[in-house]
């Protein structure tokens, strides 16, 4: 029972590298959306954030299947879909994020006086439905 009672700390040099990283990574982002193609970046961040918030909704509605019928046999594995959705509040963030990009993403968001199809579909095709829609 005493390794219950440690608590996995990071050493300043992997801290270090750590951040170094996730600088990178912000700087590449930024390059891909304002230099390199906007449209590819913003439909990559939308194919993961859906990609993944499926997972942590699947996660959770294990999770409570498995506490509204009862059942015993899941609580050794229990703690792996809890975390895994732990993921939800941070996809709802890229979500919120990706409707600044929806422009690069979505043709129908733009006027659609020249497209009779959405034209056609402009109730369902509008960025306030599409907002309901996302919550």
């Amino acid at each position: 029972m005493e390794n219950l009672k440690i608590k996995f700390q990071f050493s300043k040099k992997v801290k270090v590298i750590l951040t170094i990283l996730i600088v990178i990574g912000l700087i590449s982002l930024a390059y891909g959306i304002f230099a390199y193609s906007p449209g590819k970046v913003w439909s990559a961040l939308l194919l993961n954030s859906v990609n993944f918030l499926t997972i942590g909704l699947g996660a959770t509605f294990f999770v409570s299947i498995h506490i509204i019928t009862q059942s015993g046999w899941h609580v050794s594995i229990q703690r792996i879909p809890e975390a895994i959705s732990m993921y939800l509040p941070i996809g709802a963030v890229f979500m919120i994020i990706m409707l600044f990009g929806m422009d690069h993403v979505f043709h129908w968001t733009h006027e659609v006086h020249h497209d009779p199809i959405i034209m056609q579909k402009e109730a369902y095709l509008n960025i306030p439905f599409f907002i309901v829609r996302l919550i």
